[in-house]
Protein backbone atom coordinates (compact mmCIF):
# COMPACT_ATOMS: atom_id res chain seq x y z
CA UNK A 1 0.00 0.00 0.00
CA UNK A 2 1.38 3.42 -0.94
CA UNK A 3 2.28 5.84 1.82
CA UNK A 4 -0.13 8.47 3.10
CA UNK A 5 0.65 12.16 3.42
CA UNK A 6 -1.02 14.60 5.81
CA UNK A 7 -1.04 18.35 5.24
CA UNK A 8 -1.96 21.10 7.70
CA UNK A 9 -3.36 24.45 6.63
CA UNK A 10 -2.06 27.42 8.59
CA UNK A 11 -4.62 29.87 9.85
CA UNK A 12 -4.76 32.21 12.79
CA UNK A 13 -5.66 30.48 16.02
CA UNK A 14 -8.99 32.10 16.73
CA UNK A 15 -10.42 33.22 20.00
CA UNK A 16 -9.56 33.88 23.62
CA UNK A 17 -11.99 34.80 26.37
CA UNK A 18 -10.50 37.97 27.81
CA UNK A 19 -11.32 39.25 31.26
CA UNK A 20 -13.68 42.26 31.57
CA UNK A 21 -10.77 44.47 32.63
CA UNK A 22 -8.81 43.45 29.56
CA UNK A 23 -11.69 44.53 27.36
CA UNK A 24 -12.14 47.95 28.92
CA UNK A 25 -11.10 50.92 26.76
CA UNK A 26 -8.04 52.76 27.99
CA UNK A 27 -8.90 56.35 28.98
CA UNK A 28 -5.36 57.55 28.20
CA UNK A 29 -3.58 57.15 24.87
CA UNK A 30 -0.61 54.81 25.12
CA UNK A 31 2.88 56.03 24.15
CA UNK A 32 3.58 54.97 20.58
CA UNK A 33 -0.03 55.14 19.40
CA UNK A 34 -0.48 57.37 16.34
CA UNK A 35 -3.93 59.02 16.34
CA UNK A 36 -5.92 58.14 13.23
CA UNK A 37 -3.33 55.62 11.98
CA UNK A 38 -4.12 51.93 12.47
CA UNK A 39 -1.10 49.63 12.16
CA UNK A 40 -1.98 45.97 11.59
CA UNK A 41 0.60 43.19 11.90
CA UNK A 42 0.10 39.97 9.95
CA UNK A 43 2.64 37.17 9.77
CA UNK A 44 1.79 35.97 6.26
CA UNK A 45 1.86 37.87 2.97
CA UNK A 46 -1.26 37.63 0.81
CA UNK A 47 -1.05 36.27 -2.71
CA UNK A 48 -3.54 38.85 -4.02
CA UNK A 49 -5.75 41.71 -2.84
CA UNK A 50 -8.71 40.39 -4.84
CA UNK A 51 -10.85 38.74 -2.12
CA UNK A 52 -11.91 35.80 -4.33
CA UNK A 53 -8.24 34.79 -4.60
CA UNK A 54 -7.44 35.04 -0.88
CA UNK A 55 -5.69 31.96 0.48
CA UNK A 56 -6.62 31.68 4.13
CA UNK A 57 -9.17 33.43 6.29
CA UNK A 58 -6.64 35.89 7.73
CA UNK A 59 -6.86 37.85 4.52
CA UNK A 60 -10.66 37.87 4.40
CA UNK A 61 -10.49 40.44 7.19
CA UNK A 62 -8.98 42.84 4.67
CA UNK A 63 -11.63 42.34 1.98
CA UNK A 64 -14.18 44.55 3.71
CA UNK A 65 -11.58 47.30 4.17
CA UNK A 66 -11.22 47.74 0.40
CA UNK A 67 -14.41 46.37 -1.16
CA UNK A 68 -18.10 46.18 -0.34
CA UNK A 69 -20.72 43.43 -0.73
CA UNK A 70 -24.41 43.87 -1.46
CA UNK A 71 -25.14 42.75 2.10
CA UNK A 72 -23.05 41.69 5.07
CA UNK A 73 -23.42 40.05 8.49
CA UNK A 74 -23.29 42.29 11.56
CA UNK A 75 -22.01 41.52 15.05
CA UNK A 76 -25.35 39.91 16.01
CA UNK A 77 -25.40 37.60 13.00
CA UNK A 78 -28.05 39.60 11.12
CA UNK A 79 -27.87 40.18 7.38
CA UNK A 80 -27.71 43.95 6.83
CA UNK A 81 -27.45 46.04 3.62
CA UNK A 82 -24.29 47.59 2.21
CA UNK A 83 -24.36 48.36 -1.53
CA UNK A 84 -27.99 47.27 -1.50
CA UNK A 85 -30.60 49.70 -0.18
CA UNK A 86 -32.31 46.93 1.76
CA UNK A 87 -32.14 43.20 2.28
CA UNK A 88 -34.54 41.50 -0.17
CA UNK A 89 -37.51 39.71 1.38
CA UNK A 90 -40.82 38.39 0.12
CA UNK A 91 -42.67 41.17 1.92
CA UNK A 92 -40.70 43.97 0.20
CA UNK A 93 -40.91 42.27 -3.21
CA UNK A 94 -37.24 41.35 -3.34
CA UNK A 95 -37.78 37.58 -3.34
CA UNK A 96 -40.26 35.88 -5.66
CA UNK A 97 -42.86 33.42 -4.39
CA UNK A 98 -40.91 30.44 -5.74
CA UNK A 99 -37.68 31.78 -4.24
CA UNK A 100 -35.77 31.61 -7.53
CA UNK A 101 -35.72 35.32 -8.34
CA UNK A 102 -33.86 37.75 -6.06
CA UNK A 103 -34.09 41.48 -6.78
CA UNK A 104 -31.67 43.96 -5.19
CA UNK A 105 -32.27 47.70 -5.28
CA UNK A 106 -28.90 49.46 -5.13
CA UNK A 107 -27.75 52.67 -3.51
CA UNK A 108 -27.38 55.64 -5.84
CA UNK A 109 -24.67 57.45 -3.87
CA UNK A 110 -21.80 54.97 -4.31
CA UNK A 111 -18.65 55.67 -6.30
CA UNK A 112 -15.61 53.57 -6.94
CA UNK A 113 -12.46 54.88 -5.33
CA UNK A 114 -11.38 56.41 -8.67
CA UNK A 115 -14.63 58.41 -8.85
CA UNK A 116 -16.57 56.27 -11.35
CA UNK A 117 -20.21 55.66 -10.30
CA UNK A 118 -21.10 52.19 -9.06
CA UNK A 119 -24.01 50.56 -10.95
CA UNK A 120 -25.77 47.26 -11.42
CA UNK A 121 -23.43 46.51 -14.35
CA UNK A 122 -20.61 46.06 -11.86
CA UNK A 123 -22.58 43.39 -10.02
CA UNK A 124 -23.43 41.54 -13.22
CA UNK A 125 -19.82 41.79 -14.37
CA UNK A 126 -18.48 40.38 -11.10
CA UNK A 127 -20.93 37.48 -11.34
CA UNK A 128 -19.55 36.73 -14.81
CA UNK A 129 -16.02 36.60 -13.35
CA UNK A 130 -17.15 34.16 -10.67
CA UNK A 131 -18.83 31.95 -13.26
CA UNK A 132 -15.86 31.95 -15.68
CA UNK A 133 -13.95 28.70 -15.11
CA UNK A 134 -10.79 30.31 -16.50
CA UNK A 135 -10.55 32.37 -13.33
CA UNK A 136 -10.57 29.27 -11.15
CA UNK A 137 -12.69 30.85 -8.41
CA UNK A 138 -14.26 28.13 -6.24
CA UNK A 139 -17.89 28.47 -5.31
CA UNK A 140 -21.34 27.09 -5.89
CA UNK A 141 -22.82 28.06 -9.26
CA UNK A 142 -26.42 28.84 -8.35
CA UNK A 143 -27.06 31.78 -10.71
CA UNK A 144 -28.67 31.01 -14.07
CA UNK A 145 -28.61 34.60 -15.34
CA UNK A 146 -28.43 38.20 -14.17
CA UNK A 147 -30.58 41.10 -15.37
CA UNK A 148 -29.84 44.80 -14.95
CA UNK A 149 -33.12 46.54 -15.88
CA UNK A 150 -31.68 49.89 -14.77
CA UNK A 151 -28.40 51.16 -13.24
CA UNK A 152 -29.70 50.67 -9.71
CA UNK A 153 -31.49 47.32 -9.95
CA UNK A 154 -29.94 43.88 -10.30
CA UNK A 155 -32.02 40.72 -10.61
CA UNK A 156 -30.62 37.24 -10.02
CA UNK A 157 -32.45 34.28 -11.57
CA UNK A 158 -31.35 31.14 -9.73
CA UNK A 159 -30.98 27.66 -11.16
CA UNK A 160 -32.89 26.34 -8.18
CA UNK A 161 -34.39 27.57 -4.96
CA UNK A 162 -32.09 27.71 -1.95
CA UNK A 163 -32.84 28.89 1.57
CA UNK A 164 -29.32 30.37 1.81
CA UNK A 165 -29.50 32.51 -1.34
CA UNK A 166 -28.91 35.82 0.44
CA UNK A 167 -25.64 34.49 1.89
CA UNK A 168 -24.57 33.14 -1.51
CA UNK A 169 -25.26 36.35 -3.47
CA UNK A 170 -22.51 38.89 -2.70
CA UNK A 171 -22.63 38.74 1.08
CA UNK A 172 -19.60 39.93 3.04
CA UNK A 173 -19.38 36.70 5.05
CA UNK A 174 -17.91 35.07 1.92
CA UNK A 175 -14.64 35.89 0.19
CA UNK A 176 -16.54 35.82 -3.12
CA UNK A 177 -19.09 38.29 -1.77
CA UNK A 178 -17.36 41.52 -2.84
CA UNK A 179 -18.23 43.44 -5.99
CA UNK A 180 -15.46 44.34 -8.49
CA UNK A 181 -15.41 47.26 -10.98
CA UNK A 182 -16.32 46.54 -14.59
CA UNK A 183 -14.59 49.63 -15.92
CA UNK A 184 -11.23 48.57 -14.45
CA UNK A 185 -11.34 44.88 -15.36
CA UNK A 186 -13.47 44.48 -18.50
CA UNK A 187 -10.42 44.41 -20.78
CA UNK A 188 -8.21 42.29 -18.52
CA UNK A 189 -7.44 38.95 -20.14
CA UNK A 190 -5.94 37.15 -17.14
CA UNK A 191 -7.29 38.16 -13.76
CA UNK A 192 -4.49 36.29 -11.98
CA UNK A 193 -1.72 38.39 -13.52
CA UNK A 194 -3.56 41.71 -13.57
CA UNK A 195 -2.07 44.71 -11.76
CA UNK A 196 -5.42 44.91 -10.02
CA UNK A 197 -4.21 42.12 -7.70
CA UNK A 198 -1.78 44.57 -6.08
CA UNK A 199 -3.54 47.91 -6.66
CA UNK A 200 -7.28 47.24 -6.52
CA UNK A 201 -10.09 49.76 -6.82
CA UNK A 202 -13.01 49.17 -4.50
CA UNK A 203 -16.02 50.91 -3.03
CA UNK A 204 -14.92 50.20 0.54
CA UNK A 205 -13.90 52.60 3.31
CA UNK A 206 -10.16 52.35 2.57
CA UNK A 207 -8.12 52.54 -0.63
CA UNK A 208 -4.80 50.81 -1.34
CA UNK A 209 -2.00 53.25 -2.13
CA UNK A 210 0.99 50.87 -2.19
CA UNK A 211 2.10 47.29 -1.62
CA UNK A 212 5.79 46.86 -0.85
CA UNK A 213 6.26 43.09 -1.04
CA UNK A 214 7.50 41.59 2.19
CA UNK A 215 7.22 44.94 3.97
CA UNK A 216 3.77 46.55 4.12
CA UNK A 217 0.48 47.37 2.42
CA UNK A 218 -0.64 50.98 2.79
CA UNK A 219 -4.25 52.19 2.73
CA UNK A 220 -5.82 55.61 3.17
CA UNK A 221 -9.36 56.64 4.06
CA UNK A 222 -11.87 56.82 1.21
CA UNK A 223 -13.29 60.28 1.85
CA UNK A 224 -16.18 59.59 -0.55
CA UNK A 225 -17.31 56.48 1.32
CA UNK A 226 -21.08 56.44 1.09
CA UNK A 227 -21.85 55.51 4.70
CA UNK A 228 -19.57 58.20 6.11
CA UNK A 229 -15.93 59.21 5.86
CA UNK A 230 -13.90 56.64 7.83
CA UNK A 231 -12.84 57.81 11.27
CA UNK A 232 -9.38 56.32 10.71
CA UNK A 233 -7.20 58.29 8.31
CA UNK A 234 -4.72 55.58 7.38
CA UNK A 235 -4.08 51.85 7.75
CA UNK A 236 -0.70 50.13 7.45
CA UNK A 237 -0.64 46.34 7.18
CA UNK A 238 2.87 45.29 8.27
CA UNK A 239 3.95 42.01 6.69
CA UNK A 240 6.11 40.86 9.59
CA UNK A 241 7.91 37.54 9.29
CA UNK A 242 8.88 36.90 12.92
CA UNK A 243 6.22 36.04 15.50
CA UNK A 244 8.26 37.27 18.48
CA UNK A 245 8.84 40.66 16.87
CA UNK A 246 5.12 40.95 16.16
CA UNK A 247 4.25 40.51 19.82
CA UNK A 248 7.00 42.87 21.01
CA UNK A 249 5.77 45.52 18.57
CA UNK A 250 2.22 45.29 19.97
CA UNK A 251 3.50 45.63 23.51
CA UNK A 252 5.50 48.72 22.51
CA UNK A 253 2.45 50.06 20.64
CA UNK A 254 4.43 50.09 17.41
CA UNK A 255 1.45 48.16 15.99
CA UNK A 256 -2.18 48.28 17.09
CA UNK A 257 -3.62 44.95 15.92
CA UNK A 258 -1.87 41.58 15.88
CA UNK A 259 -3.81 39.37 13.47
CA UNK A 260 -1.85 36.11 13.43
CA UNK A 261 -0.93 35.51 17.08
CA UNK A 262 -0.98 31.89 18.25
CA UNK A 263 -3.18 30.71 21.12
CA UNK A 264 -0.42 30.92 23.78
CA UNK A 265 0.48 34.43 22.65
CA UNK A 266 -3.16 35.56 22.67
CA UNK A 267 -3.60 34.29 26.20
CA UNK A 268 -0.43 36.11 27.30
CA UNK A 269 -1.41 39.33 25.52
CA UNK A 270 -4.82 39.30 27.22
CA UNK A 271 -2.91 39.90 30.47
CA UNK A 272 -0.71 42.66 29.02
CA UNK A 273 -1.32 46.28 29.99
CA UNK A 274 -2.53 48.41 27.09
CA UNK A 275 -3.60 45.37 25.06
CA UNK A 276 -6.99 43.71 24.86
CA UNK A 277 -8.22 40.63 23.05
CA UNK A 278 -11.60 40.88 21.37
CA UNK A 279 -13.34 37.68 20.44
CA UNK A 280 -16.54 36.37 18.89
CA UNK A 281 -18.16 33.07 18.15
CA UNK A 282 -17.81 32.22 14.50
CA UNK A 283 -19.05 29.63 12.05
CA UNK A 284 -15.64 28.06 11.61
CA UNK A 285 -13.95 24.71 12.05
CA UNK A 286 -10.70 22.83 11.73
CA UNK A 287 -10.86 19.33 10.28
CA UNK A 288 -8.81 16.52 8.81
CA UNK A 289 -9.88 16.00 5.20
CA UNK A 290 -9.46 12.45 3.94
CA UNK A 291 -8.44 12.34 0.28
CA UNK A 292 -10.85 9.68 -0.94
CA UNK A 293 -8.79 9.20 -4.11
CA UNK A 294 -6.08 7.58 -1.96
CA UNK A 295 -6.59 3.78 -2.06
CA UNK A 296 -5.88 3.26 1.65
CA UNK A 297 -8.49 5.82 2.64
CA UNK A 298 -11.29 4.35 0.54
CA UNK A 299 -11.81 1.85 3.36
CA UNK A 300 -13.99 3.63 5.91
CA UNK A 301 -12.47 1.47 8.63
CA UNK A 302 -9.14 3.23 8.10
CA UNK A 303 -10.82 6.62 8.37
CA UNK A 304 -12.68 5.57 11.51
CA UNK A 305 -9.45 4.22 13.01
CA UNK A 306 -7.83 7.60 12.51
CA UNK A 307 -10.87 9.23 14.16
CA UNK A 308 -10.40 6.95 17.18
CA UNK A 309 -6.70 7.84 17.30
CA UNK A 310 -7.30 11.61 17.58
CA UNK A 311 -8.08 13.02 21.03
CA UNK A 312 -10.07 16.10 20.04
CA UNK A 313 -10.85 17.35 23.57
CA UNK A 314 -7.11 17.24 24.29
CA UNK A 315 -6.42 19.23 21.11
CA UNK A 316 -8.95 21.87 22.17
CA UNK A 317 -7.34 22.07 25.62
CA UNK A 318 -3.62 21.73 24.86
CA UNK A 319 -3.30 23.23 21.36
CA UNK A 320 -6.01 25.88 21.49
CA UNK A 321 -5.63 26.34 25.25
CA UNK A 322 -9.36 26.10 25.82
CA UNK A 323 -10.21 28.90 23.37
CA UNK A 324 -11.78 26.37 21.01
CA UNK A 325 -14.07 23.45 21.70
CA UNK A 326 -13.86 19.93 20.35
CA UNK A 327 -16.01 19.71 17.22
CA UNK A 328 -18.52 16.99 16.44
CA UNK A 329 -19.31 18.27 12.95
CA UNK A 330 -19.22 21.34 10.75
CA UNK A 331 -22.29 22.94 12.38
CA UNK A 332 -21.12 24.63 15.63
CA UNK A 333 -22.98 24.05 18.87
CA UNK A 334 -24.37 27.61 19.01
CA UNK A 335 -26.10 27.29 15.61
CA UNK A 336 -29.85 26.78 15.42
CA UNK A 337 -29.13 23.78 13.18
CA UNK A 338 -26.79 22.04 15.62
CA UNK A 339 -27.88 18.39 16.12
CA UNK A 340 -27.42 17.78 19.84
CA UNK A 341 -26.66 14.30 21.14
CA UNK A 342 -24.96 12.79 18.08
CA UNK A 343 -22.81 9.76 18.81
CA UNK A 344 -19.13 10.62 18.59
CA UNK A 345 -15.82 8.85 18.04
CA UNK A 346 -14.18 8.50 21.47
CA UNK A 347 -10.43 8.68 21.91
CA UNK A 348 -9.41 5.01 21.73
CA UNK A 349 -5.89 4.36 20.33
CA UNK A 350 -6.19 0.65 21.13
CA UNK A 351 -9.44 0.46 19.23
CA UNK A 352 -7.82 2.36 16.37
CA UNK A 353 -4.99 -0.18 16.19
CA UNK A 354 -7.43 -3.08 16.16
CA UNK A 355 -9.54 -1.45 13.44
CA UNK A 356 -6.44 -0.85 11.32
CA UNK A 357 -5.54 -4.53 11.72
CA UNK A 358 -9.03 -5.53 10.59
CA UNK A 359 -8.52 -3.38 7.52
CA UNK A 360 -5.20 -5.11 6.79
CA UNK A 361 -2.82 -2.59 8.29
CA UNK A 362 -0.31 -2.90 11.13
CA UNK A 363 2.19 -0.62 12.85
CA UNK A 364 4.47 1.07 10.34
CA UNK A 365 2.28 0.34 7.33
CA UNK A 366 0.93 3.88 7.04
CA UNK A 367 3.25 6.80 6.33
CA UNK A 368 1.80 10.29 6.75
CA UNK A 369 3.46 13.48 5.60
CA UNK A 370 2.35 16.37 7.79
CA UNK A 371 2.94 19.85 6.43
CA UNK A 372 2.26 23.22 8.00
CA UNK A 373 3.54 26.68 8.80
CA UNK A 374 4.60 27.74 12.30
CA UNK A 375 1.19 28.95 13.53
CA UNK A 376 -0.18 25.42 13.79
CA UNK A 377 3.02 23.51 14.53
CA UNK A 378 1.66 22.59 17.96
CA UNK A 379 -1.30 20.92 16.27
CA UNK A 380 1.05 19.12 13.87
CA UNK A 381 3.13 17.63 16.65
CA UNK A 382 0.08 16.66 18.70
CA UNK A 383 -1.60 14.90 15.76
CA UNK A 384 1.69 13.22 14.87
CA UNK A 385 2.02 11.78 18.38
CA UNK A 386 -1.58 10.59 18.50
CA UNK A 387 -1.25 8.82 15.16
CA UNK A 388 1.98 7.17 16.27
CA UNK A 389 0.20 5.68 19.29
CA UNK A 390 -2.19 3.95 16.88
CA UNK A 391 0.65 2.67 14.69
CA UNK A 392 0.75 5.42 12.06
CA UNK A 393 4.02 7.24 11.46
CA UNK A 394 3.87 10.88 10.33
CA UNK A 395 6.56 13.08 8.81
CA UNK A 396 6.31 16.89 9.07
CA UNK A 397 7.17 19.32 6.31
CA UNK A 398 6.53 23.06 6.00
CA UNK A 399 4.51 24.45 3.09
CA UNK A 400 3.81 28.18 2.63
CA UNK A 401 0.17 29.03 3.14
CA UNK A 402 -0.44 30.69 -0.27
CA UNK A 403 0.78 27.56 -2.10
CA UNK A 404 -0.93 25.15 0.26
CA UNK A 405 -4.43 26.56 -0.07
CA UNK A 406 -4.29 28.34 -3.43
CA UNK A 407 -7.09 27.62 -5.96
CA UNK A 408 -6.62 24.62 -8.21
CA UNK A 409 -5.89 26.87 -11.20
CA UNK A 410 -3.02 28.45 -9.26
CA UNK A 411 -1.37 25.13 -8.36
CA UNK A 412 -2.74 24.86 -4.83
CA UNK A 413 -1.58 21.76 -2.95
CA UNK A 414 -4.82 20.88 -1.24
CA UNK A 415 -7.14 21.82 -4.13
CA UNK A 416 -5.10 19.71 -6.56
CA UNK A 417 -5.39 16.64 -4.34
CA UNK A 418 -1.68 16.44 -3.60
CA UNK A 419 -2.28 14.98 -0.14
CA UNK A 420 -3.76 12.00 1.64
CA UNK A 421 -4.84 13.63 4.87
CA UNK A 422 -5.13 17.39 5.12
CA UNK A 423 -5.73 19.52 8.19
CA UNK A 424 -7.79 22.42 6.91
CA UNK A 425 -9.59 25.39 8.39
CA UNK A 426 -12.81 26.75 6.97
CA UNK A 427 -15.64 29.19 7.53
CA UNK A 428 -19.24 28.07 7.21
CA UNK A 429 -22.08 30.44 6.36
CA UNK A 430 -24.27 31.57 9.29
CA UNK A 431 -27.06 29.51 7.74
CA UNK A 432 -25.62 26.03 7.07
CA UNK A 433 -25.12 25.24 3.39
CA UNK A 434 -23.67 21.74 3.06
CA UNK A 435 -24.14 21.93 -0.71
CA UNK A 436 -21.41 24.55 -0.97
CA UNK A 437 -18.97 22.49 1.11
CA UNK A 438 -19.55 18.76 0.73
CA UNK A 439 -21.67 18.01 -2.36
CA UNK A 440 -20.47 16.24 -5.49
CA UNK A 441 -20.69 19.54 -7.37
CA UNK A 442 -18.44 21.33 -4.87
CA UNK A 443 -15.31 19.28 -5.54
CA UNK A 444 -12.35 21.39 -6.76
CA UNK A 445 -12.13 23.50 -8.81
CA UNK A 446 -15.85 24.29 -8.35
CA UNK A 447 -15.74 24.32 -4.56
CA UNK A 448 -13.88 23.48 -1.36
CA UNK A 449 -14.80 19.78 -1.08
CA UNK A 450 -11.12 18.79 -1.16
CA UNK A 451 -11.86 15.29 0.16
CA UNK A 452 -13.61 14.54 -3.13
CA UNK A 453 -16.64 13.23 -1.27
CA UNK A 454 -19.56 12.38 -3.53
CA UNK A 455 -22.73 10.65 -2.37
CA UNK A 456 -25.94 11.21 -4.37
CA UNK A 457 -28.09 10.26 -1.36
CA UNK A 458 -26.29 12.89 0.73
CA UNK A 459 -26.81 15.45 -2.04
CA UNK A 460 -30.55 14.73 -2.00
CA UNK A 461 -30.65 15.41 1.75
CA UNK A 462 -28.81 18.68 1.20
CA UNK A 463 -31.20 19.68 -1.58
CA UNK A 464 -34.13 19.00 0.74
CA UNK A 465 -32.56 21.14 3.49
CA UNK A 466 -32.36 24.10 1.12
CA UNK A 467 -35.77 23.67 -0.46
CA UNK A 468 -37.75 24.95 2.52
CA UNK A 469 -37.68 27.88 4.92
CA UNK A 470 -39.25 25.80 7.70
CA UNK A 471 -36.50 25.68 10.33
CA UNK A 472 -38.11 22.81 12.21
CA UNK A 473 -38.06 20.69 9.07
CA UNK A 474 -34.57 21.85 8.15
CA UNK A 475 -33.24 21.00 11.61
CA UNK A 476 -34.51 17.43 11.23
CA UNK A 477 -32.82 17.16 7.85
CA UNK A 478 -29.57 18.62 9.14
CA UNK A 479 -29.46 15.94 11.78
CA UNK A 480 -29.58 13.30 9.05
CA UNK A 481 -26.91 15.20 7.12
CA UNK A 482 -24.58 15.29 10.12
CA UNK A 483 -25.25 11.62 10.86
CA UNK A 484 -24.25 10.79 7.28
CA UNK A 485 -21.03 12.82 7.47
CA UNK A 486 -20.26 11.19 10.81
CA UNK A 487 -20.89 7.69 9.48
CA UNK A 488 -19.06 8.03 6.15
CA UNK A 489 -16.36 10.30 7.57
CA UNK A 490 -14.95 12.19 4.56
CA UNK A 491 -13.81 14.77 7.15
CA UNK A 492 -12.89 14.43 10.82
CA UNK A 493 -13.89 17.71 12.46
CA UNK A 494 -11.37 18.69 15.14
CA UNK A 495 -12.29 22.02 16.74
CA UNK A 496 -14.62 25.03 16.65
CA UNK A 497 -12.44 28.10 17.26
CA UNK A 498 -13.53 31.55 18.32
CA UNK A 499 -12.55 34.57 16.25
CA UNK A 500 -10.02 36.74 18.05
CA UNK A 501 -7.80 39.75 17.61
CA UNK A 502 -5.18 41.17 19.95
CA UNK A 503 -5.53 44.94 19.71
CA UNK A 504 -4.33 48.09 21.40
CA UNK A 505 -6.68 49.45 24.05
CA UNK A 506 -6.58 52.71 22.10
CA UNK A 507 -8.39 51.10 19.15
CA UNK A 508 -12.12 51.56 19.70
CA UNK A 509 -15.35 50.69 17.96
CA UNK A 510 -14.34 47.12 17.06
CA UNK A 511 -17.47 44.95 17.08
CA UNK A 512 -16.40 41.48 15.93
CA UNK A 513 -19.09 39.39 14.32
CA UNK A 514 -19.51 35.82 13.09
CA UNK A 515 -18.95 36.92 9.48
CA UNK A 516 -15.80 39.02 9.82
CA UNK A 517 -14.01 41.11 12.42
CA UNK A 518 -13.81 44.10 10.07
CA UNK A 519 -17.41 44.50 8.91
CA UNK A 520 -17.70 47.95 10.59
CA UNK A 521 -14.12 49.21 10.09
CA UNK A 522 -15.37 52.64 8.94
CA UNK A 523 -16.50 53.24 12.54
CA UNK A 524 -13.16 52.45 14.18
CA UNK A 525 -11.09 55.13 15.89
CA UNK A 526 -7.63 55.27 17.43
Amino acid sequence: MSGLRIFALAAAVAGVPASPSALADSPVRSPGTVPGHLRISVGIEPNSLIPAFFTGHLFTYFGSLIFDPLTTVDDRGNIVPRLALQVPTRSNGGISRDGRTIRFRLRRDVRWQDGVPFTSRDVAFTQSLLDDDRNGIPGRRIVARVETPDPYTVVFHLKYRTATALLALFNGASQTGFVLPEHALAKVRDLHTSEFNAMPIGTGPFQVTSWHRGVAIELVANERYYLHAPRLRRITIDLWSNGESQVAALRRHDVDWEVSATAPVLRELARTAGVRVVFARQYAWYAIAFNLATPALRDVRVRRAIALAIDRPKIAKSVFLGIATAATGDVPDFSWAYPAGLADYPYDPGGATRLLAQAGFSRGRLHLLLTSVPILEALDVTVQDMLRRAGIEADIRIWPLPLYYAPKSMGGIINNGRFDLGVIGSFSPPDPDEDAAFSCASRPPAGPNVAGYCNPAFDRLVAASLATDDRVARKRIYRRIEETLHRELPYLFLAWPLAAAAISSDLRGVRPGPGTLTWNAADWTI
